[in-house]
């Protein structure tokens, strides 16, 4: 799925869960803007890993978009909040997008 130059240990970020830990995995440069990520879960009870895809409305993506700058994705009463990237022209100070994990679809749906 990735390619690297070198050996060295790939850096995911962590998100604990409930029901999982979740791992994103933001491969790209750093733009000044925001981070391309994919998400990786395991499962606690079962040690299963998967990828997660993240639904908008009726929209699936295989990643997630979010700012390089603090805050960065957390868990807040078990929903993935993430921070949108701040672009020339947009919000200055644009709220947080909240996912509620559903482990079932392997996904996780915007609220």
């Amino acid at each position: 799925m990735f390619v690297q130059p070198t050996d060295r240990v790939l850096k995911f970020a962590v998100v604990s869960f409930a029901k999982a830990e979740v791992y994103l995995l933001a491969p790209q440069y750093k733009s000044g803007h925001g981070l391309v990520a994919y998400a990786f879960a395991r499962e606690k009870e079962s040690g299963e890993v998967f990828p997660l895809s993240f639904k908008l409305g009726e929209i699936v993506h295989d990643t997630l978009v979010y700012s390089e700058l603090p805050p960065f994705p957390a868990n807040q009463n078990e929903q993935l909040v993430v921070y949108l990237p701040v672009g020339a022209g947009g919000d200055p100070e644009p709220g947080p997008q909240r996912y509620e994990m559903d482990l079932a679809k392997r996904q996780f749906v915007a609220q």
